[in-house]
């Protein structure tokens, strides 16, 4: 299971549409996810202090496009970037992101399946 993060107006843009292609796959050519482990550190280097998040599970094995495990930005630790659009069929539940009382992202734990 790989995560993406989205706006939650972004993926109500997709309904009726068979896949997703954010704006990321024209600027960099790829879609931006996560491993489970690093789903906060993402959240909260790239969404501090935003709201109206979601995150899109997204089983692996569905994916149409090319995922690749890399570390383009010498982090220390591969993610997965899908190359090319997503295909909806793969994204196996959808889930909002809070934040607790401090404004720290939390998670639900039912995401991880």
């Amino acid at each position: 299971m790989i995560y993406h993060i989205i706006h939650k107006s972004d993926w109500v843009n997709t309904f009726g549409k068979e896949f997703y292609e954010p704006s990321s796959i024209v600027k960099e050519g790829f879609i931006h996810c996560s491993p489970a482990e690093k789903i906060l550190d993402s959240c909260n280097n790239f969404f501090k202090h935003e709201t109206g998040l979601l995150i899109l599970c997204i089983d692996e094995s569905k994916v149409r496009a090319e995922i690749k495990w890399e570390d383009l930005y010498d982090t220390g630790f591969n993610f997965p970037h899908i190359y090319g659009k997503l295909n909806k069929d793969a994204v196996i539940k959808t889930a909002e992101i809070g934040t607790d009382v401090n404004g720290e992202f939390v998670l639900p734990e039912d995401i991880f399946i």
